[in-house]
């Protein structure tokens, strides 16, 4: 906060994300919403670069799959495209 401002932009937008995700985690699986929330995340509210947001994004989203599905072999939604999507 700067001066008692609230940031309101990165505030909404992060929370917007979250509702987002809420909403297409079991049209889209886990996986891919897990990609498309870090790369929303990183792009619009940290401003990085896009090569920044994605490599992140997909190193978060593949660090997920391997604990929750490798490691601790629960079963996350999958959606209509299997392992990522792509």
């Amino acid at each position: 906060m700067q001066g008692g401002k609230i940031p309101w932009k990165p505030l909404l937008l992060t929370f917007g994300s979250l509702l987002g995700f809420n909403f297409l985690l079991k049209t889209l699986g886990f996986n891919m919403t897990t990609f498309l929330f870090m790369a929303v995340l990183l792009r619009a509210v940290e401003r990085k670069r896009w090569p920044v947001s994605i490599g992140v994004a997909l190193s978060v989203a593949l660090g997920a799959y391997i604990v929750f599905e490798i490691g601790l072999q629960s079963q996350l939604p999958t959606g209509p495209f299997g392992f990522f999507g792509f």
